[in-house]
């Protein structure tokens, strides 16, 4: 996180390689969104793709955010809003 944008301004293969990565992990969180909707087992608004999508680049943001504030507090408020947006049913 803390060097991402600089290694995709310096190496057009380190770009590729991390975009390839990161389009891996979306695709797996958008997957299991799509499991969990399918199976009940989770509640949200729009596409599983597009959230998935969010997703990533709330935990991206948080994760910088974190890493500059020394703090947990960027990643708890992003966790606290992803129980936001996606429910799980109550028992």
């Amino acid at each position: 996180v803390k060097l991402s944008a600089e290694v995709c301004d310096l190496s057009e293969d380190m770009r590729s390689a991390m975009d390839k990565g990161a389009r891996g992990v979306i695709a797996l969180l958008s997957q299991a969104l799509e499991n969990g909707r399918e199976n009940h087992c989770l509640t949200f608004c729009g596409e599983p793709l597009q959230q998935a999508q969010v997703l990533y680049a709330l935990w991206l943001g948080a994760n910088l955010q974190a890493k500059i504030s020394r703090s947990f507090e960027p990643l708890e408020n992003a966790l606290a809003h992803v129980k936001n947006i996606i429910a799980t049913p109550a028992v």
